[in-house]
């Protein structure tokens, strides 16, 4: 072979080299950025909350109750940012505007209000009653809560729903406020609330009843 056949051979030789490397280097990125992609999402699935809300009646000897409940049934802290009350699809304003468009005329006057406002934080597995009302067990108001029980239960009633907004640890964030009554869906953010729904209907009453 001459010498001029040998130098291209060892130049051909040195091209596939370079070019091998140049592929190998990039499967090993790709490999590199897939793996981290996996670990991205086995650390946001390691955290993800799942908030959802339930509205409950009961009653002893004394009172009957309705209460509006959230509970995260995911696996990782809720950072809860909004939470509002819908009747119908629209945002309860204030304390009238319950009473109106929720309670019977049949049933009374409230005798207490227990809550607040939402947690801030809603920990994996934990669940907050943020709002309570309370009236006396009387046979008015026993006639009241059963008309309320028996329209929601056979939604022949007003729509009862909480529209909540709340992030993972990782901001990512989570709506149910198209009232879908599915899983919440994924949001790019959550609007920024001052008062929640439980704080605004808890500090209206109090003022109500001052």
């Amino acid at each position: 072979m001459s010498d001029r056949s040998l130098k291209n051979a060892g130049l051909n030789f040195e091209t596939v080299g370079s070019i091998m490397a140049i592929i190998i280097g990039a499967v090993a990125l790709f490999v590199a950025w897939d793996q981290a992609q996996v670990m991205r999402q086995q650390q946001h699935a390691s955290v993800w909350p799942i908030v959802g809300y339930d509205i409950g009646f009961g009653n002893d000897e004394t009172s009957f109750w309705i209460e509006f409940s959230l509970k995260n049934e995911g696996v990782g802290p809720a950072l809860m940012k909004s939470a509002d009350l819908l009747v119908d699809g629209k945002p309860v304003a204030d304390w009238s505007d319950l009473r109106s468009s929720v309670f019977p005329e049949s049933l009374g006057n409230v005798e207490k209000v227990y809550g607040g406002s939402v947690s801030d934080i809603l920990g994996a597995g934990q669940s907050d009653t943020p709002l309570k009302i309370f009236w006396d067990a009387n046979e008015e108001n026993s006639i009241g809560m059963r008309t309320l029980v028996e329209q929601y239960l056979a939604d022949d009633g007003p729509t009862i729903e909480i529209a909540i907004c709340y992030c993972s640890v990782f901001d990512r964030c989570w709506s149910n406020s198209d009232a879908t009554g599915g899983m919440p869906q994924r949001t790019t953010a959550c609007r920024v609330q001052q008062k929640d729904f439980a704080e605004t209907l808890f500090t209206n009453f109090r003022g109500a009843t001052e």
